[in-house]
């Protein structure tokens, strides 16, 4: 914008001063062609007073060399009746001094000098008197006054920039405040405000920032409460499933669906505790994907042997660290697989593959299942299976804000595909259980 602003001004300015400028120079140059013209006229009205007075050659000569030793580079010249001349040859075409014999008193040019011709008729016939003036005189000064115009305006633009910059400095000024304070709120310094200054326009602006900023933070405090509420809603029935899981009489059904309820009672306190502490700044999350995954296939396999699911893995053993939290890609590997065994019947096969680059890692879980249904199935809040519609939209933000993104397709012998692809932070080296580089192996369970 300031760079704008000064190209502007800098324009309208040297538009002006060119318009300004170049019709003065002309007349400066036609003043000096006339300030030259009006002494040569009035020089050869002085001869013609002399040669009324029928001067001898020798008197005339003797005033000739006084008019044209003022060293103005002007010279007068007188030519006699039969062709004698007297003073300084003088350069002009022949028929210059024929009109003049005829008793015309004009002025005439060539290349390089201007002449006016004074005739004169005496008793032995006409007398002819000429001054020459060289083009140099008709220019003197010219020069000088064109570069002093010059110098005028390259001042004249020169100002109109230091002017036009600090008004865009004040300007820019406070844009680029403006610029931070919506940059700090956005990286979670929801306490930032701007000091309204400048322009009313921009002191608006700064109001409605500030204005934006409290009413971010009225939305954030009501999301909080609003989850914080119902998420301790459900510590009431999570206390009375424990209650259920504890009485069952088989010890392994009792340990394990305890052991679920804990689980579930965990999340649904974390959840609580999540939303209620206050927000620090946005830092870079990181977290180990093969870890992850690995642990949340772990927990659906009970389910899966459950419902007759054979499955497969294809985890590397190393470190891949991705840009999202641990908890976020818990969330998102969950979404994955559960869908798999809600929405697929049993006995179906699922897929699990984990494959990276130097500036990715790509997640694919596919199955055997009827597909995905007709309709964008990953847009929030749509299903046509009769869920809420999150779980994809849930993968496909995540991916996204890890610099990333989610696509879905029929599988090639049919049923569903999802690749998702997270952004990578830096690589690991693998290691093995002494903590030596092992390659990457292929883990299977059916």
């Amino acid at each position: 914008m300031r760079r704008r602003l000064n190209l502007i001004v800098l324009a309208v300015t040297a538009m002006v001063t060119v318009a300004f400028l170049i019709p003065l120079g002309a007349v400066v140059k036609v003043v000096a062609n006339d300030r030259a013209l009006s002494v040569a006229d009035q020089e050869a009205r002085s001869l013609d007073g002399i040669l009324a007075s029928d001067p001898a050659p020798y008197d005339l000569s003797s005033i000739l060399s006084q008019l044209n030793a003022d060293g103005s580079g002007r010279t007068a010249a007188v030519y006699y009746p039969g062709g004698e001349r007297v003073g300084p040859h003088v350069d002009f075409p022949p028929t210059e001094l024929k009109a003049a014999r005829g008793l015309r008193a004009f002025s005439a040019s060539s290349d390089s000098a201007t002449r006016v011709w004074v005739p004169v008729k005496v008793k032995g016939g006409v007398v002819v008197g000429v001054v020459n003036v060289p083009d140099q005189l008709l220019q003197a000064g010219v020069l000088r006054a064109w570069v002093a115009l010059a110098a005028v305006g390259f001042s004249v633009l020169g100002l109109a920039f230091l002017l036009s910059d600090r008004l865009g400095r004040s300007l820019v000024k406070q844009i680029q405040v403006l610029d931070q304070v919506t940059r700090r709120l956005s990286d979670g310094e929801l306490e930032a405000r701007v000091t309204p200054a400048g322009p009313n326009e921009i002191q608006d602006m700064g109001r409605a920032v500030n204005e934006l900023a409290e009413r971010i933070i009225e939305l954030i405090e009501f999301e909080r409460e609003q989850a914080a509420d119902l998420s301790h809603r459900l510590r009431t029935p999570l206390t009375a499933l424990a209650l259920e899981a504890e009485a069952l009489p088989n010890e392994d059904d009792r340990q394990r669906i305890g052991e679920a309820v804990d689980e579930l009672t965990a999340a649904v306190n974390w959840v609580i505790v999540e939303v209620r502490q206050d927000r620090p700044p946005r830092m870079r999350e990181v977290s180990d994907i093969t870890r992850t995954v690995r642990e949340r296939l772990a927990f659906w396999a009970v389910l899966a042997e459950e419902q007759g699911r054979p499955w497969t893995s294809d985890l590397p053993d190393t470190e891949i660290q991705v840009a999202v939290s641990a908890a976020a890609m818990a969330a998102a590997v969950d979404a994955l697989i559960g869908n798999v065994l809600a929405h697929t019947p049993d006995e179906t096969a699922f897929r699990v593959a984990l494959t990276a680059t130097p500036s990715q890692a790509i997640l694919v879980v596919a199955d055997d299942g009827p597909g995905f249904p007709s309709g964008p199935v990953h847009r929030r809040g749509h299903s046509g299976t009769g869920s809420t519609g999150l779980g994809l939209d849930i993968v496909r933000r995540t991916a996204e804000r890890a610099g990333g993104g989610m696509s879905t397709r029929a599988g090639a012998g049919g049923g569903a595909h999802v690749e998702v692809v997270f952004g990578r932070t830096r690589p690991k080296t693998p290691v093995d259980g002494n903590g030596s580089a092992s390659p990457a192996v292929k883990a299977d369970r059916v």
